[in-house]
């Protein structure tokens, strides 16, 4: 489920914007803001990252199923000295996780390069 859009309007909402500020700030159409927010079309991740910067929202915020309430909208002063603990849990989460699938991608690496060099 394409849970973006949701997220997308609850920012929009949030952050008290009219859908025409929003293409403003992510400069682009009010056609293709409409078809993400309701969901017609999945966000590239160029529109993800952006968002994400513009908003200082984590990206698996932005991608997961969240409650209205929960989209945590940092302002530029906030760090995690101010998290709750279960919110620095969700900042450590996805890293530890980011990391556990670079080190399995090199591993890989080293083993297709090992295979490889047999079959020559």
């Amino acid at each position: 489920m394409n849970m973006f859009g949701k997220n997308l309007k609850s920012i929009r909402i949030a952050k008290h914007l009219t859908q025409d500020e929003m293409c403003k700030v992510l400069n682009m159409s009010q056609s293709a803001y409409n078809k993400y927010e309701n969901e017609k079309t999945i966000p590239p991740a160029d529109l993800i990252k952006k968002v994400s910067r513009e908003f200082h929202i984590s990206t698996d915020e932005l991608l997961r199923e969240v409650k209205d309430d929960e989209i945590d909208l940092k302002d530029d002063s906030m760090d995690h000295q101010n998290l709750t603990d279960d919110r620095k849990d969700m900042c450590i989460i996805p890293k530890e996780f980011l990391n556990s699938i670079l080190e399995q991608q090199q591993l890989l690496f080293v083993l297709l390069k090992d295979i490889l060099g047999k079959i020559k």
